[in-house]
């Protein structure tokens, strides 16, 4: 706190009305379900970042201890501002400014982190939520409830061009310490699920940043066309409303139905297959998707509709290790290496990451996965606590780290 707090006061000339903690969050099982409305299990961690606040009548400053972009705007000038002109983090705090529409005052803000932002841990959605969070604070009206800015703060990277599925946002904002926590969509429902103490969560770094903008941004939404595009195609083939998301064939018949779908597709081959136009399968709140072409389809939903049912399978396991967790160890760990072995399928790991899996289950982990979008980032494991150390020094051996191990933490809130 006094770290941040002299920060705040070093830029600004005085000290900070309060701090907001938004913490990381790591996904135990669940990747890239959450867009298509199917469920995913993660868990807030105990790193992430703070944001000091203060009130400022008539413009949002903000600065980092991390990174030297800046922003100084006028509240009039926040509304003429384009994202797409500006670069680094800046870009999420106009998101936000954009999404809680006409401000009647602003803020001053500084932002410090203990959380890595190379992709994997959420540092996007803990920053776009403390900001979020910071702003209303300082506005000094009533506080928004915390689920109200889960929604804004879906929508506010959406303005930054990443078509988000909302499992960080709920994540970061509802977790509790001790707990992971099942989250369900359309309509969101969330339920705390405990975590074994005799367990270690290791989280290690591939040594390939990751972050949401950029070339991970376009692989990322590559795989929620081809999610849409896959709806689509299984809609026509099974006799029901193609404009339905994947969960719409969370079932048997829409699992075999996979094996028929193509390779790869495009959204105009499509939309002319299925009558669903090409605008509503590009569609997005950034004002659409870019058309890449052909993308990966069949195993796409493969994974997709797989994983689902691995987010069911460990919240069973998890459950038992209430009770035995020696038990539970080993099928939540075999889960974890089945994820990851779809997502190698899916082509969201590198290299990297499959040799730190690789890696940290050779020193003791009884399973191990990329955790987050991939494309490079973080990968996480499980191991029994006596084997934590081991863990991470193999991770660190394998890729250079950072690795560590993170503990089930509680959600943002003003400290």
């Amino acid at each position: 706190m006094r770290e941040i707090e002299a920060a705040f006061s070093s830029r600004y000339g005085t000290g900070p009305a309060g701090v907001v903690w938004a913490p990381g969050r790591v996904n135990i099982i669940g990747e890239h379900t959450d867009y298509s409305d199917l469920p995913v299990l993660p868990m807030a961690i105990d790193r992430g970042l703070k944001v000091a606040y203060a009130p400022a009548a008539d413009r949002v400053a903000a600065s980092s201890s991390a990174f030297p972009e800046t922003a100084d705007w006028s509240l009039d000038q926040i509304q003429t501002l384009d994202v797409s002109t500006l670069s680094g983090w800046p870009r999420y705090l106009l998101g936000v400014l954009r999404v809680l529409g006409t401000l009647d005052s602003g803020g001053l803000l500084h932002v410090a982190a203990d959380l890595p932002s190379v992709g994997g841990l959420s540092s996007s959605s803990a920053l776009t939520l403390g900001l979020l969070k910071a702003v209303d604070l300082a506005s000094e009206s009533a506080p928004r409830p915390s689920v109200e800015l889960v929604e804004l703060a879906i929508e506010a990277e959406r303005v930054v061009g990443v078509e988000s599925g909302g499992m960080d946002q709920n994540a970061i904002a509802l977790a509790e310490a001790g707990k992971a926590l099942r989250i369900d969509f359309a309509p969101t429902r969330t339920r705390l699920v405990p975590l074994p103490q005799t367990w270690s969560w290791i989280a290690a770094s591939s040594g390939v940043e990751a972050p949401k903008g950029g070339r991970v941004r376009d692989h990322y939404n590559a795989r929620v066309l081809g999610t849409r595009l896959a709806a689509a195609l299984l809609g026509k083939r099974l006799g029901r409303d193609p404009r339905q998301r994947l969960a719409a064939f969370h079932d048997p018949d829409g699992r075999a139905a996979c094996a028929e779908l193509p390779a790869e597709a495009s959204a105009r081959r499509v939309a002319r297959e299925t009558d669903v136009p090409s605008g509503f399968l590009l569609a997005s709140s950034a004002g659409g998707l870019v058309d890449p072409g052909p993308v990966s389809v069949r195993a796409v939903a493969l994974h997709v509709l797989d994983e689902a049912s691995r987010v069911d399978a460990a919240e069973r396991a998890l459950a038992a290790g209430a009770l035995d967790p020696a038990g539970a160890l080993d099928p939540v760990g075999a889960l974890l290496d089945a994820s990851h072995a779809s997502l190698q399928d899916f082509g969201a790991s590198t290299p990297e990451l499959d040799s730190l899996c690789t890696a940290m289950s050779s020193a003791g982990a009884v399973g191990a996965r990329l955790t987050g979008a991939g494309f490079g980032g973080f990968a996480i494991a499980v191991a029994p606590r006596e084997r934590a150390d081991a863990v991470v020094a193999a991770a660190e051996r394998a890729c250079g780290g950072p690795a560590f191990v993170v503990e089930p933490s509680s959600g943002l809130r003003k400290l």
